[in-house]
């Protein structure tokens, strides 16, 4: 009896660890009040990667430019919030190449979502709040 105790505790881990991995690792976040100016979109899709740490996103603009998610970095996953890092070169106003620095927060529980977006090397940011849904994934474009 001594020793199927402890092989049951073995089980009934493995059964939680599984059954945390299975919870929804994608999110799609849909951004209130967007302007055709600004550097944030519409809508955000992220896929979370099995390590913990690692993420990719895809919006509108990464969409149009790269036709495939880029890389991100989870930098917080509580169970309650996920905040996440990625950077993007992309074409500015003026034809010259500008390195943009985005920072998300997904409030799990409550399904809310912050956005902002550094351009590197300038003063202004850019910041905006929506609504994130947990879907299934991984999500492809």
């Amino acid at each position: 009896m001594s020793v199927f105790k402890p092989l049951l505790l073995l089980v009934g881990a493995l059964s939680f660890a599984s059954a945390a991995h299975a919870a929804p690792q994608s999110w799609q976040c849909d951004v209130s009040h967007t302007t055709r100016a600004g550097w944030i979109t519409d809508s955000y899709y992220f896929n979370l990667g099995p390590a913990g740490d690692q993420a990719e996103v895809i919006d509108g603009v990464i969409n149009y430019f790269e036709k495939d998610f880029i890389p991100a970095k989870v930098v917080k996953d509580d169970g309650e919030t996920i905040k996440l890092k990625w950077e993007y070169r992309a074409m500015g106003a003026s034809s010259r190449r500008v390195t943009m620095r985005f920072d998300a927060r997904i409030d799990r529980r409550a399904g809310r979502f912050s956005i902002s977006a550094i351009p590197l090397g300038y003063d202004n940011r850019e910041s905006k709040t929506g609504r994130c849904t947990a879907v299934k994934g991984p999500l492809r474009m």
